[in-house]
């Protein structure tokens, strides 16, 4: 995995990390080389989300999809490739994911990833209330929902 580490994010963000490490576990489990997954960490800001994308497209100019791992990095990305002529989807399919309210304003509206926060907060809630697991980590799975707006096409090419 190519990997350009400037912020750090997934250094001390367990959330950030978890998206990381799944998205790359995915894409190897179907067969894509860890060389061929490039990686750009930012924060969580739109401006961040453009800059790593001129990073991305300086980078390799012919990748056909992007998931970013908020909508407001995906929102800073639609910017971008609406700036350098990039068509999304016809170009690149890009992904977000937490499905924010800014995910259905953007232009085009973007396909995202939903997290049921509120099934998340039951769940927490539950984990408090259970006062036998004081200190003790718990891991529990929460299924998302992927939002098909208008930025993502079939696949093209595969690496």
């Amino acid at each position: 995995m190519r990997v350009a580490r400037r912020d750090r994010i997934t250094a001390n963000n367990d959330r950030a990390r978890g998206r990381l490490d799944g998205f790359c576990n995915a894409l190897q489990n179907l067969g894509v080389s860890p060389n061929d997954i490039i990686v750009r960490e930012a924060r969580y800001q739109i401006g961040a989300g453009r800059a790593a994308m001129q990073s991305l497209l300086a980078e390799r100019r012919d990748i056909t999809a992007l998931f970013c791992g908020s909508d407001i990095l995906a929102a800073g990305a639609l910017f971008e490739c609406k700036q350098q002529g990039i068509a999304v989807p016809d170009d690149l399919s890009v992904v977000g994911f937490d499905n924010l309210e800014i995910a259905a304003f953007t232009d085009p509206p973007l396909s995202t990833l939903n997290v049921p926060a509120h099934d998340m907060g039951v769940e927490a809630a539950k984990y408090i209330i259970d006062g036998r697991n004081r200190g003790a980590a718990k891991r529990i799975e929460i299924n998302v929902e992927f939002v098909d707006r208008k930025t993502t096409s079939p696949p093209r090419n595969i690496i």
